[in-house]
């Protein structure tokens, strides 16, 4: 405020006493809409400055607690379908997270001064912290500036003002004068997110200078961006795929495979999983059998071991040994071969050994698969 007196001279001496009042923080909005598909309510608490309690009455004055939230966040998200009158259950809706991500944006507010400036106009900026305190800067033209003088005078004040380099203070950016005079800044929170935006500015001027916006306010113009988020996902299908298909055996080698389903639904691939079941194919009187002569469960990566291949008939072609990588080695017109195999070769880690075997006569067959785990 601007207090005159024009009788000063009068007195030697005055004294003034000043008392600063505790600001007084912003009630939340509370809002209930009626949700017509499930017959409830829903509350919604906007903008809380503080922690609260939600308490519901049927009269007036007894109350009872459905809520307490001691610390301000923003918010818990569930998500749930039912089955409704359908007659089976094929929507779902399900939320990314159980709790609401801040946001990583900063907050912003666009302020604008224009007129004309005099030997004693003067600009001044109040910031009301997050924590209610209260920080007043302000600046007189005693040069016989220019508005744009006195503005830049203004910022360079905000920024030489200690209690506003915190993380809870602010900064200023975006300086600009247009061709008539005028001149326009923006405030910026030092600090991300919704509530570091709740720091307030109030921007006063002398007479001849226009200035907005007026009033209190803070800085979250790019409210949409400050606000804290998460994913809700509606999928719809069928919660099982019942499915058949054909598998034939003759176009695979004799011995042990596995069959291996993928199932995923759209929502995310981070939902997909597999079954697996082991199974062995004999189509033919072929055999074969793979063993672990010197190795293990486990080994050492710098040992050398040997793996000892048999088959049931003379008439074996080639007997080929596969691991991590694919072939390790190779047997040619042999029914029995014994491979060296250096645990250099395939490193630390858990590796599988298979062998196949194939005859002059154009039969495979596949030996179980043994896994090892090797290490230095």
């Amino acid at each position: 405020m601007d207090l005159l007196q024009p009788d000063y001279t009068k007195y030697a001496a005055r004294f003034y006493r000043v008392t600063t009042l505790t600001p007084t923080l912003p009630t939340a909005n509370v809002n209930v809409v009626s949700n017509t598909p499930s017959g409830g309510n829903l509350v919604s608490i906007g903008n809380p400055a503080r922690s609260y309690m939600l308490k519901v009455s049927t009269n007036g004055w007894q109350w009872t607690c459905l809520l307490t939230n001691s610390i301000l966040t923003g918010g818990q998200v569930s998500a749930r379908s039912s089955l409704g009158s359908a007659d089976a259950l094929t929507t779902f809706v399900s939320s990314a997270q159980s709790r609401l991500m801040d946001s990583p944006a900063v907050g912003w507010r666009a302020f604008y001064f224009d007129g004309s400036v005099q030997s004693t106009s003067w600009l001044q900026l109040a910031v009301t912290r997050t924590n209610g305190s209260l920080v007043t800067i302000g600046v007189t033209n005693q040069s016989g500036g220019t508005l744009a003088s006195l503005t830049l005078a203004l910022l360079n004040a905000i920024s030489a003002e200690p209690t506003l380099q915190g993380s809870d203070g602010i900064i200023w950016d975006d300086y600009s004068v247009d061709p008539f005079g005028a001149t326009t800044f923006h405030l910026y929170p030092r600090s991300p997110g919704l509530a570091a935006a709740a720091v307030r500015a109030r921007l006063s001027a002398s007479a001849s200078i226009s200035l907005s916006p007026g009033g209190n306010v803070a800085l979250n113009q790019n409210l949409s961006d400050l606000q804290p988020r998460n994913h809700l996902y509606i999928t719809i299908g069928a919660t099982a795929l019942p499915g058949n298909m054909l598998l034939d055996t003759t176009s695979l080698p004799d011995g042990y495979h596995e069959l291996t389903a993928v199932a995923y639904e759209g929502s995310s691939v981070a939902t997909q999983t597999k079954a697996t079941i082991p199974i062995r194919i004999q189509n033919t009187p072929l055999t074969a059998a793979l063993t672990l002569l010197d190795l293990g469960d486990t080994g050492s990566v710098q040992g050398t071991y040997h793996l000892q291949v048999a088959a049931s008939t003379n008439t074996v072609s080639r007997i080929t040994l596969f691991s991590t990588g694919g072939v390790l080695a190779t047997a040619t017109n042999q029914s029995s071969a014994t491979f060296a195999v250096g645990g250099t070769t395939l490193c630390a880690g858990l590796h599988p050994f298979y062998a196949l075997v194939r005859t002059s006569d154009g039969l495979q067959y596949r030996t179980e698969t043994h896994w090892v785990r090797l290490h230095n």
